[in-house]
């Protein structure tokens, strides 16, 4: 038999996972875990499997193992978790890396996404601090038949599930992956809402189409374009060469049809210029296009892009096409929406 296990990294599933495999093993018999995220991973492991019975877990998998799943009849277990814990759970293991548990927190949910709205046979798990609740309810699930000795047996040597820390007691300070740079600016971790908690709509079965990207969370370039490792500035001087300005957030993003809409100021830029805008999935470009600077105002440009595999991180880049002699230009807010949609 299989039993399939989804989820994002969180102290519930670190409970949850153990337990699962407990149980099984208590109410069925000898059983293989498989832990993957890749379809060769699951080619592999399957015909290495040594029993008959299998507890698969995923927290990451590719595109097409996701299409797979989704279109699993099998009993499948999503343990669900709140984003914004999620992402405060994954910062208190490193911290002062804020962007990097957002990134994270990102990737397991956009990978999850067309799992929790497409899979015809699931259950959302949430926490609950009663072990005996969620063990009855893993096994009634998943057709396990317990005797009241093995379900004594079972929460006697599980313990109490582990409660998230509420989110209010967490700040996120607002720092880059090792790969992406790192900022040393603090910021609450409600600041990166936005980009979290619309991942929750899941968990109702209903698509995610929209997200606010924080001009905190972008990186900044020094005055020849090389990454300053530090948060986008608030006013860039566009005087000098043609240049990368700003890039980032490399936050991911479910499949689909996806639109920036962007907003930004600009002011003295008497000779004119023109701003070069790219969208990279991992490090291919995506999309691209050209929009003219003005002399003054604020203005904005959407550009549309595919995402075809979320564990690939998305990236918005802007250049100065052309060296500039003055002028000053900031960024304004940065919505991401699903084409088609409308707020």
């Amino acid at each position: 038999m299989l039993f399939t296990v989804v989820g994002v990294p969180s102290p519930f599933a670190l409970w949850a996972i153990p337990a699962l495999k407990m149980l099984i093993e208590i109410g069925v018999g000898d059983f293989d875990f498989i832990h993957l995220s890749t379809v060769e991973q699951l080619r592999n492991d399957w015909q290495n499997r040594k029993t008959e019975h299998v507890l698969l877990f995923t927290d990451c998998p590719e595109s097409e193992l996701a299409q797979i799943l989704s279109r699993n009849g099998n009993p499948t277990i999503f343990l669900r978790e709140d984003p914004l814990q999620v992402a405060a759970h994954c910062e208190a293991q490193v911290p002062r890396e804020s962007i990097a548990a957002t990134r994270i927190t990102t990737l397991s949910f956009a990978t999850l996404h067309d799992i929790a709205l497409k899979c015809p046979n699931l259950k959302f798990s949430s926490y609950n601090p009663d072990s005996g609740e969620l063990i009855r309810s893993f096994a009634e699930f998943f057709s396990i038949p317990l005797t009241e000795d093995q379900f004594s047996e079972i929460i006697r040597r599980l313990g109490t599930p582990p409660q998230m820390t509420p989110k209010n007691d967490h700040h996120l300070t607002v720092s880059g992956a090792a790969s992406h740079g790192s900022l040393q600016k603090v910021s609450a971790i409600d600041d990166l809402a936005g980009c979290l908690t619309p991942f929750a709509s899941i968990f109702n079965r209903e698509a995610v189409n929209t997200f606010d990207w924080p001009i905190t969370v972008f990186l900044g370039t020094d005055k020849y374009g090389a990454p300053s490792n530090d948060q986008i500035e608030k006013k860039i001087d566009l005087t000098g060469p043609a240049r990368i300005l700003f890039y980032g957030p490399y936050f991911h993003l479910p499949p689909g049809k996806w639109e920036i809409i962007a907003s930004f100021h600009v002011a003295g830029n008497l000779s004119g210029n023109a701003l070069l805008i790219e969208v990279l999935s991992g490090l291919n470009v995506i999309a691209k296009g050209t929009f003219l600077l003005p002399i003054k105002g604020t203005y904005g440009f959407t550009i549309r892009f595919p995402v075809f595999e979320p564990r690939e991180p998305i990236q918005l880049r802007a250049s100065l096409s052309y060296g500039a002699i003055e002028g000053v230009f900031s960024l304004g807010e940065v919505k991401i929406r699903r084409a088609g949609t409308s707020e």
